[in-house]
């Protein structure tokens, strides 16, 4: 019989959890699902199928090696431990090639690129309003790339206010690979900049993020007083979404990414949560619960029918006034104090 051959044991371990999680973080992060043959998408079956598939394949691999329960058991530990470099790889969806060159930018849209503390360079779009003091902070979803969110970004800046838009690392021109700390570091090196480069007051800045750039724009402004917090289609946590759609056997896969449930009650500024009820990549639940669970003023406006992709296109009439009216709120606010 053949010598048990741990590392084999270890990458076959490795491999059913590499899979499961590139499952997972498709179907709780991108910002829009891929359809099936039916034309519709059905991430809990697609997940499933592969779940089964794998490990019944890893099984007929390894059951004629010779290996001790303690050892097996050890090895499938340290796997599941290698599960958070299995999400930074499987979690974002980066787009290099569909990439706006400068002479195409609209003449209003500076290009910029912001050191990160960590020596990465990433790419940003500012759109400056001179005549107001404060700044959007926009983070994105995780697929394609900010050139993608030009659109969203132009009518932020309608609303008089100066607009950056940050494309995270691995994303469009920025350097690096995308990772869930790396994210968090590109957000905190946006807010530097806008504060120490650019010259806005903490408390003029406002943080916009949609979907996987909740989690940016929630660790971002945790326990500082800036100006405003706005999360659109904001997740709770991986592993809660893996409960959500049917999957709690393999949640703890997941383990501790995207944790925003966590972090929403260090964020003492004003909140606005935007979600749609249809939303099938990330259940409108979510972000009831994040309302809830958030102890600082707070709004939460609900778009009945509203999915994952279409807030701020066929919903427009009903997405973006509420916006509006969140930042010409904090504007009074600013005029009457003393």
């Amino acid at each position: 019989m053949a010598p048990f051959q741990g590392v084999t044991l270890f990458e076959e371990c490795a491999k059913v959890i590499s899979r499961v999680i590139s499952s997972l973080t498709w179907s709780l992060m991108g910002d829009a699902l891929p359809s099936t043959s039916s034309g519709k998408a059905n991430p809990t079956n697609l997940i499933w199928t592969t779940v089964f598939s794998t490990i019944r394949g890893m099984w007929k691999r390894i059951k004629m090696k010779r290996f001790t329960g303690i050892t097996g058991v050890f090895l499938c530990i340290v796997a599941v431990y290698g599960c958070k470099q299995a999400v930074n790889r499987m979690a974002f969806f980066p787009d290099n090639t569909d990439i706006l060159s400068t002479e195409q930018l609209p003449e209003n849209v500076q290009e910029i690129f912001i050191e990160t503390e960590d020596w990465i360079t990433i790419h940003s779009y500012f759109i400056p309003h001179r005549s107001s003091d404060k700044i959007i902070l926009y983070f994105h979803g995780n697929a394609g790339n900010i050139g993608h969110r030009l659109p969203d970004l132009l009518r932020l800046s309608t609303f008089g206010v100066n607009v950056l838009g940050v494309s995270y690392r691995g994303y469009g021109k920025s350097q690096g690979k995308p990772s869930e700390e790396g994210i968090y570091i590109d957000g905190k090196a946006s807010l530097n900049y806008a504060t120490q480069r650019l010259g806005f007051s903490l408390h003029n800045v406002f943080l916009f993020g949609r979907s996987i750039g909740t989690t940016v724009a929630i660790n971002t402004s945790q326990n500082l007083d800036i100006g405003g917090l706005i999360l659109v289609t904001p997740l709770t946590s991986g592993k809660d979404h893996a409960h959500a759609t049917g999957l709690g056997l393999v949640a703890f896969l997941a383990g501790n990414s995207f944790n925003n449930i966590k972090k929403i009650v260090n964020v003492s500024c004003p909140l606005l949560i935007i979600h749609g009820t249809q939303d099938k990549v990330v259940p409108f639940e979510m972000g009831k619960r994040m309302y809830n669970e958030a102890k600082t003023e707070k709004q939460f406006v609900q778009i009945e029918g509203a999915g994952h992709n279409n807030l701020s296109t066929v919903y427009k009439q009903r997405y973006w006034p509420p916006i509006y009216a969140f930042f010409a709120q904090k504007k009074m606010k600013a005029q009457k104090a003393p």
